[in-house]
């Protein structure tokens, strides 16, 4: 089963924010990071100095309505027009309990960034921890 995000972009990697404080990890922040179209990289410089489009993503899983260009410009679209807002991230509860339990097991880190996406056969992978 494939997410169809993972059809329409070519670059769909969750950002996932864990931190530990009192004793207790929680994910803090998350964030889907969409690369151009084509791209098989979220890290490209366009022509006009834009480069990655990062969209936040509520605790419900649902993406929310604006996109923002690291030099902070905002679009409400993908640079491929497709509107994005509403649209629920698959497999975002596996993301975050995978972010929590790894983390857990990482007893010398208290805040933890997790890229994670979700494979053809709709399995979370880890694709960068930072």
């Amino acid at each position: 089963m494939m997410n169809f995000l993972n059809i329409i972009l070519r670059v769909n990697i969750v950002r996932l924010i864990s931190l530990r404080f009192d004793n207790k990890i929680q994910v803090i922040q998350s964030a889907l990071k969409v690369g151009a179209p084509g791209s098989f990289t979220d890290n490209f410089i366009d022509k006009n100095g834009r480069s990655i489009l990062t969209i936040g993503v509520h605790e419900d899983r649902y993406i929310k309505k604006y996109a923002y260009f690291a030099n902070d410009d905002r679009r409400n679209t993908l640079l491929n027009n497709y509107e994005f807002f509403g649209t629920k991230i698959y497999c975002f509860n596996e993301m975050k309990e995978l972010a929590l339990t790894l983390h857990e097991k990482s007893s010398y880190f208290n805040m933890i960034s997790w890229d994670m996406t979700v494979d053809k056969d709709g399995r979370v992978v880890v694709m960068n921890i930072i």
